[in-house]
């Protein structure tokens, strides 16, 4: 019986699976590790992606945490992977230079940056 329920693991999760611990594979962010085989730099969860206006290129972000100009952000979605630096954020229309925890902040996105509501954001350090 073990063997057919290792059989039906491995075709629905496919390579997901560790064949010698029987547990699911790590992600490449949980281990830390990039696809080149580098270290990645520690980053922290700060936000995620609510909303987009596209012709003024501008995210508004939910932030989990504080968030500041000058800070350095990474986006990661499903088809996301990008970083840029903080350079304007706006709360209700008026600009700030830090945001804290709970903030809906307007941030601006760099010209050749393209991200999607639900991707996350992290503080790179």
């Amino acid at each position: 019986m073990n063997k057919i329920l290792k059989k039906i693991v491995n075709l629905i999760f496919g390579s997901a699976v560790n064949k010698k611990t029987n547990s699911l594979k790590t992600s490449s962010r949980e281990r830390g590790i990039l696809s080149k085989g580098r270290m990645a730099k520690k980053e922290q969860k700060i936000g995620t992606v609510i909303h987009l206006y596209h012709k003024v290129n501008v995210a508004i972000l939910e932030l989990l945490k504080p968030l500041k100009v000058g800070d350095t952000i990474h986006f990661v979605g499903s088809i996301t992977d990008v970083a840029q630096s903080v350079t304007s954020l706006q709360i209700n229309h008026e600009a700030v230079s830090k945001a804290v925890k709970g903030d809906q902040v307007g941030l601006l996105l760099d010209k050749k940056v393209v991200v999607r509501e639900g991707d996350e954001v992290y503080l790179s350090e």
